[in-house]
């Protein structure tokens, strides 16, 4: 169960506000068309529960692209033109997002429309449990991102140090944060490797 407010979104970036828990109450497969009209519900695939620290929470209604005994991979389309940190992502693109059992980050792919790579998208967060038409994560604000060359940029490092100075982000959070950056910085290679490959192989 999610506390606080909650947006839900489809098809990855579309935003529809609804109630925080009786609707998410309902929100179970076999009752989503009490939520959804048939012409979304036919491209429900899988719902991602994201709990953030510093907004409310969100439900993304998304399309399960494989999955294994410890992971889902999932895929989104934008359907608007976005931005991370300075790389503009147009319309179109295709964002693959591997959620591992465990794991202190999810891991993102993001390609243009024609197939040609934009960068990687790594998301820092907490108490990843996926289950059988869901997963559930708490997202930690940091972000990496590695550009097809390999460069990293560090997103979001300010937005995170400036709440964590008022004391909303616990000494366990910010040592986790920590830990999941180092190990980021060490297999990002194999990590995107690995990603790459669960594509290919469905694709």
């Amino acid at each position: 169960m999610l506390f606080g407010s909650v947006n839900l979104f489809w098809n990855g970036r579309q935003k529809r506000p609804i109630h925080p828990m009786g609707m998410l109450d309902a929100c179970q497969w076999l009752d989503v068309p009490l939520l959804f009209p048939d012409a979304i519900l036919m491209e429900m695939r899988y719902l991602e529960f994201k709990r953030h620290l510093d907004k409310p929470d969100a439900v993304y209604l998304c399309e399960l692209f494989a999955r294994g005994d410890d992971y889902v991979l999932l895929r989104y389309v934008s359907e608007r033109e976005e931005q991370v940190g300075d790389v503009e992502i147009m319309e179109g693109a295709v964002t693959y997002a591997l959620y591992r059992e465990g794991k202190g980050y999810v891991a993102w792919r993001m390609v243009e429309s024609d197939g040609r790579l934009i960068g990687h998208l790594f998301h820092i967060c907490k108490g990843m449990q996926i289950g059988e038409s869901q997963v559930e994560y708490k997202d930690l604000m940091l972000d990496l991102w590695f550009s097809p060359a390999g460069v990293k940029i560090v997103l979001d490092r300010e937005e995170l140090d400036e709440f964590a100075a008022t004391g909303a982000v616990s000494q366990e959070d910010l040592a986790w944060i920590s830990s999941q950056e180092r190990e980021i910085n060490c297999r990002y290679r194999s990590i995107i490797s690995e990603l790459e490959g669960l594509v290919a192989t469905v694709a």
